[in-house]
């Protein structure tokens, strides 16, 4: 068998249909043109992502594909069929993913609370480093726990994603850096 990789050119040009079936230019063809990667074997091809829109503004989409640089490839093999497939996002789903993110909120808030609650009674300077630490990883695991994840779904902006994304690298290298210190100390 034959292994083919040959690189062409996707432009995609989309557009939204309004209450009043008028479309509304979402993206022209001539700013989203891509390179990707055809790797065939054997009469078939490996699947490639042609679009991802993260967020929906409109109920129907009217979505034209172009591809370039396969005109050579077209008149040696033959193109039997093109298969697309639509991926979506189940919204029952997605409401259990929301109220368990908050319960966990809410549970770190609460433990967050209680731990300071415990040790207010003692000065910063009688605390023992896992307390200090403690102090700091808790409100991170707030952080973590993504507050305004379901702003995601409500606002079409890449602001709660980066929020999302800072956060958890934040709270993972406080938690490396925890660690780090306990086991510096367990040595010394």
């Amino acid at each position: 068998g034959e292994i083919i990789d040959k690189q062409f050119q996707v432009s995609i040009s989309i557009s939204g249909l309004t209450e009043d079936h008028k479309p509304v230019a979402i993206l022209d063809s001539k700013s989203n043109n891509r390179t990707r990667h055809l790797k065939c074997e054997k009469q078939a091809c490996d699947e490639i992502i042609v679009l991802h829109l993260g967020f929906l503004d409109y109920t129907h989409y009217i979505i034209t594909v172009h591809f370039y640089g396969l005109e050579a490839f077209h008149s040696r093999y033959n193109i039997k069929d093109l298969k697309f497939y639509f991926k979506t996002y189940n919204p029952g789903f997605t409401e259990i993913e929301i109220w368990f993110r908050f319960i966990f909120l809410i549970m770190t808030f609460f433990v967050m609370c209680w731990f300071q609650h415990a040790l207010r009674k003692y000065l910063l300077y009688d605390w023992s480093i896992e307390q200090k630490w403690m102090s700091i990883l808790l409100p991170l695991l707030m952080a973590y726990n993504n507050p305004v994840f379901p702003m995601s779904f409500l606002i079409n902006s890449w602001i709660p994603g980066m929020i999302d994304a800072v956060a958890q690298a934040t709270f993972l290298c406080a938690l490396l850096l925890f660690w780090l210190c306990i086991y510096h100390g367990l040595r010394q």
